[in-house]
């Protein structure tokens, strides 16, 4: 039995059930696809840190019938099943369907310390970026590096972004005028060689599943190397985090005042992403970050 979850961003997400197994199962027209193959890319970089629990990666690719005649499972799909009349021409992500029934809360000391255990996942290189597409929503991040991180944030992180709301018309000059010059002065609020640690690239409450063991399992990724504060930056903007999480992972990768006086530039490319996505309902929260530092 397929049924469908939700729909966001250009992506249907699916719940497969046959016989005692269950599936999740992500599907993005050919056109989005290089969202999906970054996500599979991020989910399996994570993975192998072995810091926090991610669901494996079972299957990536263009083929739904091929995914389900792999060895890791007995579930077979035959072409005349309704789904390969609905998703042609897709691209399909497939997980192990998670329970997801646990609170927070309960996890709370568990994800504080795998974050910080994750964040101390350094690029081998000391570079900061990715291979891969980062996909938040329907924005997607070329993948690409850099060896200086203020240049890297300026150049390939917020630059595309403002290229791409200047084409929408969700910059007035005001806005605008503000934010080069942020760019301008961003090396007065970034350092330039913060250590290179593996980052989640999105993580808000609702991208941390718990299950009914109160086991945190981290999901949807769009990951990079970059400045761990851009981790904590999005999970301050929106909250949803217990104070337990701050605490767990300040014992095991204390903060310092700098790290917390730069969170909010950070705040401001979440808060442009979202403008991008959603619209002017954002824009009061860049004006007064931007006040702060312009």
């Amino acid at each position: 039995m397929i049924t469908r979850v939700h729909t966001a961003h250009g992506m249907a997400a699916y719940r497969l059930e046959m016989g005692s197994a269950s599936f999740f199962i992500k599907a993005a027209p050919f056109a989005r696809g290089a969202a999906l193959y970054g996500e599979a890319d991020g989910l399996k970089l994570l993975g192998r840190v072995q810091a926090c629990r991610i669901p494996p990666v079972l299957y990536v690719g263009p083929s739904i019938h091929e995914a389900f005649r792999d060895a890791w499972t007995n579930v077979r799909l035959t072409p005349d099943d309704p789904m390969f009349q609905t998703l042609k021409d897709h691209v399909f992500l497939v997980l192990p369907w998670l329970e997801e029934r646990g609170a927070i809360d309960a996890a709370a000391l568990k994800l504080g310390r795998c974050l910080a255990m994750l964040h101390q996942a350094y690029e081998p290189q000391r570079r900061y970026g990715i291979d891969h597409s980062i996909a938040l929503g329907a924005w997607l991040n070329a993948p690409g590096w850099g060896t200086d991180w203020v240049h890297y944030f300026g150049e390939q992180k917020m630059w595309p972004l403002i290229h791409a709301l200047e084409q929408q018309g969700r910059l007035p000059l005001h806005r605008a005028k503000k934010l080069e010059t942020l760019l301008e002065r961003l090396d007065q609020w970034l350092p330039h060689h913060p250590a290179a640690s593996l980052l989640h690239g999105d993580l808000w409450s609702g991208n941390v599943l718990v299950t009914p063991d109160h086991e945190p399992y981290v999901i949807d990724p769009a990951s990079f190397y970059g400045d761990r504060v851009v981790d904590l930056a999005m999970m301050k903007l929106f909250g949803g985090f217990p104070e337990a999480v701050w605490q767990a992972y300040d014992e095991r990768y204390p903060l310092d005042a700098e790290d917390m006086i730069r969170l909010p530039v950070y705040q401001v490319y979440y808060l442009l992403v979202h403008l991008y996505l959603f619209g002017e309902s954002y824009g009061a929260s860049i004006d007064r970050i931007l006040k702060r530092y312009v």
